[in-house]
């Protein structure tokens, strides 16, 4: 007769406990259990496969609910592996600082609000954000430091910046939370390659328009914006 699995239940939690709580049943149980996790809290559809993925584990069985997600999660220890951080670049030959038709965000900026406000559900934005985390010019885990962390964001998040041979804005970030990578990918589209002093005076007024500020949940928005308001410090920084 098969074990009676292992029951996380994380209902009425939001991110990052969710992960953190998975993350510790999965060093404390034997390899070889099976994990139930219960969830409500949306970003776990994304942000617990992408934890496991990271460790090197099968992915997880979802089921939806009534009212919450089941995940079913095989706890195979054996087949995890030390990864390697993968650093992704998105290549446009447009300048960031092009703007559409005299319009008010930079052109490229311009067709990914375009793509958002063409969809209708929170869930599609949020298989977006997810999608986006992969265009993401991450940084590598030794530049996840005191520094460079984003305070007041519930998920780990970093970020820095700094300014290329013509003296334009790079931004890189990374995030365990791949919807945080979603959003940092996103707002790297929006600001590099742009000077310093149009960074620090850039408006956050996109995400409204890509309707995100409905999308996202209370902790992340907060997040989020703790996020943004460190990328135009240190724009000011480097504006000086």
């Amino acid at each position: 007769m098969s074990e009676e699995p292992f029951v996380v239940d994380v209902r009425g939690l939001h991110c990052p406990f969710p992960i953190k709580k998975i993350r510790s049943a999965l060093d404390e149980l034997p390899a070889g259990c099976e994990i139930h996790m219960l969830a409500d809290d949306l970003e776990s559809r994304y942000d617990v496969p992408a934890l496991l993925k990271r460790l090197k584990m099968p992915k997880p069985e979802i089921q939806e609910r009534d009212e919450d997600l089941l995940f079913i999660i095989q706890n195979r220890k054996a087949e995890r592996a030390e990864t390697k951080v993968t650093t992704h670049r998105t290549i446009s030959s447009r300048p960031a600082s092009e703007t559409s038709d005299g319009g008010r965000w930079p052109s490229r900026l311009q067709r990914i609000i375009d793509d958002f406000e063409g969809v209708s559900s929170q869930m599609e934005r949020y298989e977006m954000l997810y999608d986006w985390a992969s265009n993401l010019d991450t940084l590598p885990e030794e530049e996840w430091t005191d520094a460079n962390l984003v305070h007041g964001c519930q998920s780990e998040a970093f970020i820095t910046a700094e300014l290329d041979d013509e003296g334009k804005f790079h931004l890189r970030g990374a995030s365990e939370a791949r919807i945080v990578g979603g959003l940092m990918a996103i707002t790297a589209v929006a600001l590099n390659g742009l000077s310093a002093t149009e960074v620090a005076d850039f408006s956050l007024d996109f995400v409204q328009e890509m309707g995100l500020d409905t999308a996202l949940t209370p902790s992340r928005a907060n997040g989020f914006l703790n996020m943004f308001t460190k990328v135009r410090q240190i724009a000011s920084t480097l504006a000086e």
